[in-house]
């Protein structure tokens, strides 16, 4: 194996491995913690009456909340690295 005669290259290949799990990882959890938010706005302040939200503001913020989490996710999945706003049209 091409790998295993030069060490070096073993080591960089493992540890680039390394740091793509972590980058995707940190990704992940702060995916996990826009939904967390999201869940949290429809719970505290969105109040239901007869089955149904009171105020549309908050239904708004926690859908936005949550569909930013789902991009950041995607991003993490594609190894999408970039900064700014985020759209659906990039996947």
């Amino acid at each position: 194996m091409l790998l295993l005669e030069k060490p070096k290259l073993l080591t960089f290949y493992i540890l680039d491995l390394i740091k793509r799990y972590f980058y995707r990882m940190k990704h992940i959890i702060e995916a996990h913690r826009y939904l967390e938010n999201a869940k949290e706005i429809l719970i505290d302040k969105a109040q239901k009456e007869d089955g149904y939200y009171k105020d549309k503001k908050y239904v708004k913020l926690a859908g936005h909340a949550a569909y930013t989490g789902i991009l950041v996710a995607l991003d993490a999945y594609f190894g999408i690295k970039s900064k700014g706003r985020k759209s659906v049209d990039r996947y």
